[in-house]
Order: structure tokens, then C-alpha cells, then sequence
């Protein structure tokens, strides 16, 4: 059976539709930013991680603005889909981010975007 649409496009279409994350911060999305606490799943978008101490400006997430870094939590249906699955054949091809196949697209005032693959389709 053909696929219709590309596995990242129908993540990245979920994700923002059961959790409202914009498609930037979708596509910025790393394997170690699903977390739990246990009972329930969450995307972290907190800028940094305090209790780590000190961290350096490069390792900091690139968000819109300040308000945006918050946590998220994980629809169920989304979890129920096979999200951990996803993010855990990741992790074992090596990837660090959830959606590897989307490429930063540097604008003409060198800002970046990571929404073109979900703008696109």
C-alpha cells in the first residue's frame, strides 16, 4: 500500500493539531524533549534546564519569544499512535531530533525557520 503522506508530515500535522505548538517549535523538536513524570507524557520547551547549572549560549533552544518555553503535555491519542516508538527508533538510528528529515531554512535576514516541511505540504 503507497503512503499518501510522508510519516514526518502526519506527526507533525498531529502534534499541532492535539497539542497547539506552532510548526517552528514542532520541527525544533528533540527525541530527549518527550519526557514523563511517570504518569503522563510532556514536550519540554523550557529554554534550559535550571538544575543543570550554567549553560552555554549555543546549547540555549532558539524560541519565538519568552513565554514560549513552557511544557506541553502529550495527547494520549498521540502516544497511543506510536510517538515513543517513533521517538525511540530515533534513538537507536542515532538521531537526536524527532523530525531529522526537516532542514532549518535560513531566511534572507538570517533568521531561521523550521516550519517549511508543514508550510509546504
Amino acid at each position: 500500500m503507497a503512503q499518501l503522506v510522508p510519516a514526518n508530515v502526519y506527526w507533525g500535522f498531529l502534534i499541532c493539531i492535539l497539542t497547539g505548538m506552532r510548526p517552528g517549535e514542532v520541527g525544533q523538536l528533540k527525541c530527549a524533549d518527550i519526557c514523563t513524570d511517570g504518569e503522563f507524557y510532556y514536550f519540554d520547551l523550557r529554554p534550559f534546564d535550571a538544575r543543570g547549572g550554567r549553560v552555554a549560549l549555543q546549547d540555549l533552544r532558539n524560541l519565538k519569544t519568552n513565554a514560549a518555553g513552557r511544557v506541553i503535555p502529550i495527547h494520549p491519542l498521540l502516544i497511543e499512535l506510536g510517538l515513543l516508538e517513533r521517538m525511540q527508533d530515533l534513538i537507536d538510528k542515532g538521531e537526536e531530533r524527532l523530525f531529522p528529515e526537516w532542514d532549518v531554512y535560513v531566511r534572507k535576514d538570517g533568521s531561521e525557520c523550521w516550519s517549511q516541511p508543514l508550510s509546504r505540504s
